[in-house]
Order: C-alpha cells, then sequence, then structure tokens
C-alpha cells in the first residue's frame, strides 16, 4: 500500500509538523549517538589509566618490599659488621694486654738481671 498525500490542507500541515518532529528527534538521536561515543571513549581511557596507576601502585609496592628487605639486609649487615669490629678490637686489646704483660715480664727479667749483676759486683 502507497502512501498517499492527505487531501485536506490541515491534514497536511498536522503531516508537516509531524514531519518536523521526527526530523528533530532524529537529529538529537544522532546528537545521543555521538555523546554516548564520547562517553566511551573517555570511559576506556579512564580504565586505560586506573590499570596504568594500578600496575605502577603494585610496582611501588613492590619496590617498598624490596626496600623493605635491602633495608633489613642493610641493618643485619651493619650489625655483623659492628659485632666483627667490637671482635677485633677486642682481640686487638686482648693482643695488647698480652704484649704489655710481656714487656713487663722483660722488664721484670732485666730488673732482676741487673739487680744480681749488682750484686754480684
Amino acid at each position: 500500500s502507497r502512501l498517499s498525500l492527505p487531501s485536506h490542507p490541515e491534514d497536511l500541515e498536522e503531516l508537516q509538523v509531524l514531519q518536523g518532529e521526527v526530523n528533530q528527534l532524529s537529529k538529537r538521536s544522532k546528537e545521543l549517538e555521538d555523546e554516548n561515543h564520547d562517553l566511551k571513549k573517555r570511559v576506556k581511557a579512564q580504565e586505560s589509566e586506573i590499570e596504568r596507576l594500578a600496575a605502577k601502585a603494585k610496582e611501588s609496592a613492590e619496590e617498598t618490599e624490596d626496600g623493605k628487605k635491602a633495608g633489613l639486609k642493610t641493618w643485619k649487615t651493619k650489625v655483623s659488621e659492628l659485632a666483627q669490629k667490637h671482635r677485633d678490637e677486642k682481640a686487638g686489646i686482648t693482643d695488647e694486654v698480652s704484649r704489655l704483660k710481656r714487656n713487663l715480664q722483660k722488664m721484670d727479667e732485666e730488673k732482676t738481671e741487673i739487680e744480681r749483676s749488682a750484686r754480684e759486683e
């Protein structure tokens, strides 16, 4: 069935009004499609940004964890170095005390020798 133009002028006017409304709705529909497309692009961009930030946060957390481990390792190393330094100093003091005792003993021996020599003369 073919559409035939209305024979009454008021029907023609109403058809033109309806056609205008259809054109407006069609135009608005196109605008909404464009807005929807833009929104989808923005959502996609935000999702990408969120993924990037999440990856960065994860990396930062791993670096922090590695940093903590490295810090703990450094701390353990420093404690170990201090303990070794303490042992070395203690050993050095022990060596020095032994050396002083030997010197004292030598001096005692020399004193005794001098006293004996003096008595003999």
